[in-house]
């Protein structure tokens, strides 16, 4: 074996290696980057939650639980600045919903957003106000919302704010809850 045979056979042995080394940065680097971006979707998802929260808490009064028992059973005594506030609430409801069904979309939360928003657009449409609110605006709305919306209707899927609000004042009159 000459010279330039070994030579040239340490020269492919070093591409060979510097070539496999270059995949291996490769695939590090895209691993690294995939980490990032389920870092940062994380960091998206909290802070949006936490935004979230914090708007619906700054929105509603310290006597809202009274609010929204009158906004049930009896809403045609509510003042202006009530019906303000049960009309923030339900805007802070389609949010939740919203906002849930985009960290589904990304993959940042293992929910089932279509539950969530089931859940609160029965609680708004069983509200008198709620349901006046979403028929005015009919149109106007996220097409996925009301599509859920008007399923849930068409099947008399939303009753009356009573129908869930009653059992919890018997229960916690009881000393249940």
């Amino acid at each position: 074996m000459s010279q330039i045979d070994s030579h040239t056979r340490l020269v492919d042995w070093i591409q060979m290696f510097t070539g496999l080394a270059v995949i291996v940065g490769l695939v590090l680097v895209i691993w690294e980057l995939q980490q990032t971006r389920e870092l940062a979707r994380a960091q998206l998802a909290a802070d949006g939650w936490n935004e979230m929260m914090e708007t619906g808490r700054s929105t509603l009064s310290e006597t809202f639980a009274q609010v929204r028992y009158k906004s049930c059973v009896s809403p045609e005594k509510l003042t202006e600045a009530e019906i303000q506030e049960v009309l923030s609430w339900f805007y802070i409801l389609r949010n939740e919903a919203a906002r849930m069904r985009g960290y589904s979309n990304i993959g940042t939360y293992e929910i089932t957003w279509r539950d969530l928003a089931r859940n609160n657009i029965r609680v708004i449409l069983g509200h008198k106000a709620g349901r006046a609110q979403y028929e005015k605006g009919k149109g106007n709305w996220w097409p996925w919302y009301e599509k859920i919306a008007d399923e849930m209707i068409a099947k008399n899927q939303i009753g009356s704010c009573r129908d869930y609000l009653t059992p919890i004042i018997e229960a916690t009159r009881k000393g249940s809850v």
